[in-house]
């Protein structure tokens, strides 16, 4: 459920058009130096912020056959036997 959450989020902002956005606001160059190295910065974290959410999306999908599997049964870590 999680990792399905995760991937809405991304694609909503995919959807939205938020890099096409902020390429435009780059492209147009209405702002004086300062708020151009702001819409530069909003850019990357933005590429930061996708990266992180699609780790987090993979990383989620993969920890749900665990929690599944564990959920419930332990009262702390598995071990091996």
């Amino acid at each position: 459920c999680s990792s399905l959450i995760k991937w809405l989020a991304f694609a909503m902002f995919l959807g939205a058009g938020t890099q096409s956005f902020l390429t435009q606001l780059s492209e147009a160059q209405c702002y004086n130096g300062d708020g151009l190295e702001l819409v530069s910065l909003s850019q990357s974290m933005f590429v930061f912020y996708c990266i992180i959410q699609v780790v987090s999306a993979i990383l989620s999908l993969l920890l749900a056959p665990v929690s599944a599997y564990y959920g419930g049964k332990l009262e702390g870590v598995p071990f091996v036997k």
